[in-house]
Order: structure tokens, then C-alpha cells, then sequence
């Protein structure tokens, strides 16, 4: 279990199997957090990206992509269950199935394709 402890000080353990994304904060948000995404939840930690990374013990394949606004993000490869090319309206890129909710990225499905391996 992955203990992660959030900006009230609380501790919480998740299963490393469940997490889905390691974020920087949206630009309105504090820069000097982390967002961790897990199946059905999410926590907001001081905890660097790079830190939580080096610190997984068994860790997923957690593949770098970048979003529209160029923000990187790291996803569980495990976790993404659909790759599909961006709809027109919605941009250029392609959009991933994470757990239940979908991720917009500039990659195209054959990057991502190689990526996830």
C-alpha cells in the first residue's frame, strides 16, 4: 500500500495498482501541489510529482503525456482501457480512457500505442 498524505496532514494508503494519474496543479490552484488520482478518488499532496514517482515501491508503468495546455501528466499504463483520435470538435491529440474518466493529450494513438508497449 501507498501512503500519501494529504495537505490537512492526513495519511491515506492506496494500492498502487489503483493509482491512475500524478499531476501538477491546474493554473488556478496552489503551483506548490500535487495531484494524485486513484480509482474513485483523488488527493492533493505537498509532495512533489518527481518524489511520489521515485518513492513507488512496486511501481505501474506510469507513462509521461502532455495536455493541451502543456502540462505534463503521468498515467498508469495499467489503467487506460481506450485510446481513441480526438473528435474535431474537441481539438487535435487523442483522448485515453483512465479508470472512468477520459484524458484529452497532444499525443497522437500510435505515440501512446508505443508508450503504453
Amino acid at each position: 500500500m501507498l501512503e500519501l498524505k494529504g495537505l490537512n496532514g492526513a495519511s491515506i494508503f492506496i494500492k498502487e495498482g489503483s493509482l491512475e494519474k500524478i499531476r501538477p496543479p491546474y493554473p488556478f490552484e496552489d503551483p506548490a501541489i500535487t495531484v494524485v488520482e486513484y480509482g474513485g478518488g483523488y488527493l492533493r499532496t505537498e509532495e512533489s510529482v518527481a518524489a511520489l514517482l521515485a518513492r513507488l515501491p512496486n511501481p505501474p508503468k506510469m507513462i509521461k503525456v502532455t495536455v493541451p495546455n502543456g502540462a505534463e501528466r503521468y498515467i498508469n499504463a495499467g489503467a487506460i482501457t481506450q485510446l481513441r483520435t480526438c473528435a474535431p470538435e474537441n481539438g487535435t491529440g487523442s483522448e485515453m480512457l483512465v479508470g472512468s474518466r477520459y484524458q484529452h493529450v497532444r499525443e497522437t494513438v500510435e505515440k501512446l500505442v508505443a508508450l503504453i508497449g
